[in-house]
């Protein structure tokens, strides 16, 4: 967490390493859920394809959706929050060497 505190007529940021880490976590949780979600989602339309109850032009389309659904999971949540943890570890790292540098 970064945090803004005025001294005199300089502000000092103080970013918390730990609370950046477990927002990371958090994300990946988050993220891990969401794409369970979508696993499942898919599941059911693939049962109720397979169940055969559905013929024709709804069945085809039902699988495609169902096809399109799968492609995309790579592309949702797991991935996005992947990403935002990675970008919060590589900030802790650019602040930490950036401290080195100024100390």
């Amino acid at each position: 967490m970064a945090v803004m505190n005025p001294l005199g007529s300089r502000n000092i940021i103080i970013i918390d390493d730990n609370y950046i880490g477990e927002y990371s976590q958090a994300y990946m949780e988050v993220g891990k859920q969401i794409d369970d979600i979508i696993i499942k989602y898919i599941g059911i339309l693939k049962e109720i394809i397979d169940d055969g109850s559905m013929k024709g032009l709804t069945a085809e389309k039902l699988y495609s959706f169902a096809d399109t659904a799968s492609m995309l999971l790579f592309k949702t949540a797991g991935v996005l929050c992947d990403n935002n943890k990675s970008n919060m570890q590589k900030f802790i790292q650019d602040i930490d060497e950036a401290d080195r540098e100024i100390y």
